[in-house]
């Protein structure tokens, strides 16, 4: 074995061995957001259980090593632990994509984040641009509702995969229904290969479009970026030598007309 090779072989025990472990000191790298633990969707009063924090159970967590190769908009920063090293703390959510730090890959839709208001907790949205995926059972289209910026420097193909909690019961894994029986399973992209050397939106790549589930309202959703492919069925853990994790609150669209969720707007329910 060469030493290159080797080296390589050797992160990859060690970053399994990290998965596997129950608690263990944390490395610097990349981790998810996603609430773990923690309220995941306040009005319907459900705690999210997304692998995220590394000490929080029963649930697993995402890791990936500090290289950087790999990632999802201009660019990656690392963390101790999930939500950019508040684990186990829920607030501050997506800590990490909402922070307006340039780490933030995804074009398309707006994503929106929790933050308390009085003794409440309230959905806002990330930025000043407010919008949906689309209406529930509606088409995911690539590059039309939905897409992602991601560059692969690493010296191989990477995989990109997705989750959505279309059922909102704080995990991901399975399908729903739609009307007529029409499946939406939640892993809506698998494996996807992108091109070492490519850089721009994933929907230039050609992904497959999926079914939005059936559930209108906020959905969490978890994008990967990796030099390995997941194993199936895959619940949104994994450790990994490269790549980027990012967690994202998406808003489905109930086919009637939409809300003010700016931040102004919110803040005037409460005064």
């Amino acid at each position: 074995m060469n030493l290159c090779k080797g080296f390589r072989v050797g992160i990859m025990v060690a970053l399994l061995a990290l998965v596997a472990a129950p608690a263990i000191a944390q490395d610097e790298g990349e981790w998810g957001d996603a609430p773990e633990g923690a309220m995941a969707y306040p009005s319907l009063g459900i705690i999210g259980n997304f692998p995220t924090c590394q000490n929080v159970g029963p649930a697993n967590f995402i890791y990936h090593g500090a290289l950087c190769w790999a990632f999802f908009g201009p660019s990656c920063d690392f963390e101790m632990e999930g939500n950019a090293g508040n684990c186990p703390a829920w607030p501050p959510y997506d800590a990490d994509e909402c922070f307006a730090d340039m780490d933030a890959g995804l074009i398309m839709p707006p994503a929106y984040t929790i933050v308390p208001v009085g003794a409440s907790l309230v959905v806002t949205p990330c930025t000043a641009a407010t919008g949906f995926i689309d209406q529930f059972c509606a088409p995911g289209i690539w590059g039309g509702n939905i897409d992602i910026q991601v560059t692969n420097n690493m010296p191989v193909d990477g995989v990109v995969n997705v989750l959505f909690d279309w059922d909102q019961n704080g995990a991901w894994g399975g399908q729903s229904q739609c009307p007529g029986g029409v499946p939406a399973p939640e892993h809506v992209l698998v494996n996807f290969a992108v091109p070492m050397g490519f850089a721009g939106p994933l929907s230039l790549l050609g992904p497959p479009n999926f079914v939005i589930g059936p559930n209108p309202g906020y959905i969490w959703a978890r994008f990967t970026i990796s030099e390995l492919p997941v194993q199936l069925p895959w619940d949104g853990s994994g450790g990994f030598e490269d790549g980027e994790t990012e967690d994202y609150l998406i808003w489905v669209w109930d086919g009637v007309a939409s809300q003010d969720r700016t931040w102004t707007a919110i803040k005037g329910l409460y005064r």
